[in-house]
């Protein structure tokens, strides 16, 4: 099983995560590959124009250096027709990605 890393989060943090994370996970990605010190100096300026962007980016940076996130789970193989409990699976009607 992967390491897994707990993170507290105040409801106005999961607010800006879900309304902003196209904006998030586009910094997340320039950011987390840089070297330490030049990844600080970005933080440093973001958090100057954008302090909860900045936050929420490096909270994720430092999940992902703490043992990165676990992988998605696997699809589960339900067929149609397939018992569950009792309950009977009549069709799929979607999947993530």
């Amino acid at each position: 099983m992967g390491t897994t890393c707990e993170v507290e989060r105040s409801a106005e943090s999961d607010f800006t995560m879900n309304h902003r994370w196209p904006e998030i996970r586009k910094a997340f990605e320039r950011l987390v590959d840089l070297p330490e010190k030049r990844r600080q100096s970005e933080i440093d300026r973001l958090m100057i124009r954008d302090r909860a962007l900045a936050e929420e980016v490096k909270a994720l940076i430092e999940a992902d250096a703490e043992g990165g996130f676990p992988p998605p789970p696997e699809p589960l193989p339900y067929l149609r027709g397939s018992p569950i409990d009792i309950h009977e699976i009549r069709r799929i009607l979607g999947e993530g990605s």
